[in-house]
C-alpha cells in the first residue's frame, strides 16, 4: 500500500508501471509500447477515469449544467462521456474535458433527441450545452436501462 505523500517518488512510479502491466492493451499496446513507462499520459489516465467512472451512472449522475464556458467539474464531464460510450456507441477518451470530441457528442445526441431537447427551447440547431432538457433525457435512458 502507498503512502499519500503528494510527492511523484519511486515507489509511486513503481506502481503506476504495474498498473501499466496490468492494463498493457488499453494503456501501452495503442502507444506501440511493450513496456510500461511509469509516466502518467492520456492512456493512463483514461484507463483510471473509466475505472472510477465505471458504475456511477445513475438517473440522478448529472446535477449540474456542462458547457465550454464553465469550469466543469472533470468527474462529471467523466460521466458524460461514460455516459455516451455505454449507451450511445460513443468512443470517447474518458478523459475529464470538455474538449471537441465530447462536444461533438452532445450535438449529435440532441439531433437524435431533438423533439425533447431543442424543442422546449425553440431551436432548431443543436449546441454544446449541456442543460436541463438534456440531462433530463440521459436520465430518462439511464433509468430505462
Amino acid at each position: 500500500m502507498l503512502a499519500i505523500t503528494g510527492i511523484y517518488d519511486i515507489s509511486t512510479q513503481e506502481a503506476v508501471k504495474r498498473f501499466q502491466m496490468k492494463y498493457a492493451s488499453e494503456i501501452l499496446t495503442p502507444l506501440g509500447l511493450k513496456n510500461p513507462t511509469g509516466n502518467v499520459g492520456i492512456f493512463t489516465r483514461a484507463k483510471i477515469n473509466s475505472m472510477i467512472a465505471r458504475d456511477s451512472l445513475e438517473p440522478s449522475a448529472f446535477p449540474v449544467n456542462i458547457t465550454p464556458q464553465r469550469n466543469n467539474n472533470p468527474v462529471d464531464v467523466i460521466k458524460l462521456q461514460q455516459f455516451f460510450n455505454t449507451y450511445e456507441g460513443e468512443s470517447l477518451l474518458l478523459t475529464g474535458i470538455y474538449d471537441r470530441n465530447t462536444q461533438e457528442a452532445v450535438k449529435r445526441f440532441q439531433m437524435k433527441y431533438a423533439s425533447e431537447i431543442l424543442t422546449p427551447l425553440g431551436l432548431k440547431n443543436p449546441t454544446v450545452n449541456v442543460g436541463i432538457f438534456m440531462r433530463a433525457k440521459i436520465g430518462g435512458i439511464i433509468e430505462r436501462k
